[in-house]
């Protein structure tokens, strides 16, 4: 099929996609239908960023755009200034190899539109310690979020891989986010360095019986003026209920407002 074969106003037509729908004899195939699609030009390149930072031995993938969005032709080629610094694929992902700069340039097949991307790529800082809290102790039915400590704080590599050594008491999920179930008991949470598992540090828990609140005596003054503040005393029953938190609300903050450490403030006569 050529260019005179097709109507005029289909001239700019630069490819035909065939689509084989069956077929016939051996050694022969039959054309069902034949599909056009106009023919978007690349215009330009673009990428999320600028410049980036990379940590040697670390990878990251370079995100790349043809304009206009729907460009026909999606064919990119990149080059590193520095490969002894920075590699980079056929398909944009970079890779640190040295410390030091260099640039990625990624440029399109039709065209030779290019863009050009500066890349540090940092010395890797090992980690040598993970601390967390000796001992904690938990009503049962509540959580806790363990909260580890790197040394030294700039570490590359600072993820963490969480279990627990008894499931049935308390899991811990991929924040450092502990659970207690409903029984209680002693159980172990471990933090290891994803990188290298030599290096861990653990918390023993002690979950223990979770005692609900029954009441609550607020503490109400005789007299309360315009603009005085005063914060309020409170006492929960049971004394050692396991939760002692309280959150404050008024239900008329226009006339007298309360923070959350129970601090309220006169607004209004009412």
């Amino acid at each position: 099929l050529s260019v005179a074969n097709l109507p005029d106003n289909w001239s700019n037509v630069r490819s035909l996609l065939v689509y084989q729908f069956k077929n016939g004899n051996p050694g022969e195939m039959y054309v069902d239908d034949i599909m056009l699609s106009v023919y978007v030009p690349v215009t330009g390149v673009s990428t999320d960023k600028d410049s980036l930072e990379i940590t040697r031995t670390f990878s990251k993938q370079l995100n790349v755009n043809l304009l206009p969005r729907g460009a026909s032709d999606t064919r990119l080629q990149f080059e590193s200034s520095d490969e002894n610094i920075v590699t980079v694929t056929n398909g944009g992902l970079i890779t640190g190899i040295n410390a030091g700069e260099a640039t990625v340039t990624v440029t399109s097949y039709e065209g030779n539109f290019s863009k050009v991307i500066r890349i540090k790529v940092n010395e890797k800082i090992a980690l040598a310690s993970i601390e967390l809290p000796e001992h904690i102790t938990t009503p049962a039915k509540t959580s806790v979020k363990l909260e580890p400590q790197f040394t030294p704080a700039n570490a590359t590599n600072t993820d963490v891989v969480w279990r627990s050594d008894d499931d049935s008491i308390a899991t811990v999920n991929e924040d450092g986010l502990v659970t207690a179930g409903e029984n209680t008991g002693v159980v172990t949470i471990y933090a290891t360095s994803a990188e290298n598992n030599a290096i861990e540090s653990r918390t023993i828990i002690d979950v223990i019986p979770n005692i609900p609140v029954t009441n609550i005596h607020l503490g109400t003054p005789a007299q309360f003026h315009k603009y005085d503040k005063l914060e309020l005393e409170y006492t929960i029953e049971p004394e050692g209920a396991s939760n002692q938190n309280v959150i404050w609300t008024s239900d008329q903050p226009d006339i007298i407002s309360v923070d959350e450490e129970g601090m309220i403030t006169g607004i209004n006569d009412g």
